[in-house]
């Protein structure tokens, strides 16, 4: 074991923790539609652009602006699926929580496994445990440069290093992405 794994587990995880994550969440969702809302601008060239209200929209509009520009290189709107896709599944997780959060779950011993969330997302009752919020959360705290990046590649194609760019927000969405076991879960 780490020391990380070590700190973690001799730290119990309360209310106070499970606030944080959630609340870093919030902000973080906070932050990106800015993002998004500013990189749109930025692709269409004009301040005068009608930017979409509310997150999905915007992040539908970002994803077709990229794809309507048609980049020389096919690997960029193949990036921009996957943060699309990123943000997508993380956008459940803040939906969920901002719309039909049920309940939480603390764990008397503060075992980090046991503690969660449950909301209600499309008819369908789903749980997501703290280590995944914080998953989430690392996710979400490198989407502004990724949008940023991507933006930038978007608009100078023929600029050297970009294939570099691509390598780099691959590999890390490969490192924070949820995995399978990460994922909310069906609440049974």
């Amino acid at each position: 074991m780490n020391s990380e794994e070590n700190f973690r587990e001799a730290t119990p995880i309360g209310l106070l923790e499970l606030k944080n994550v959630v609340a870093s969440l919030i902000f973080l969702w906070s932050d990106i539609e800015g993002f998004l809302g500013d990189a749109i601008i930025q692709m269409e060239g004009t301040e005068q652009v009608e930017v979409p209200h509310g997150i999905r929209r915007r992040l539908d509009l970002w994803r077709c602006l990229h794809a309507k520009i048609e980049h020389p290189n096919r690997e960029h709107q193949a990036v921009v699926d996957e943060v699309s896709q990123v943000l997508a599944n993380a956008l459940k997780i803040r939906n969920g929580i901002c719309h039909r959060l049920k309940q939480y779950t603390l764990s008397p011993r503060g075992i980090e496994d046991e503690v969660g969330v449950t909301f209600e997302l499309n008819g369908e009752i789903q749980t997501i445990k703290y280590s995944q919020l914080r998953s989430c959360v690392r996710q979400l705290g490198a989407m502004e440069a990724h949008i940023s990046r991507l933006t930038f590649a978007v608009q100078n194609p023929e600029k050297p290093g970009l294939q570099g760019l691509y390598d780099d927000i691959r590999s890390l969405l490969a490192q924070s992405t949820l995995t399978d076991d990460a994922k909310p879960s069906l609440a049974r």
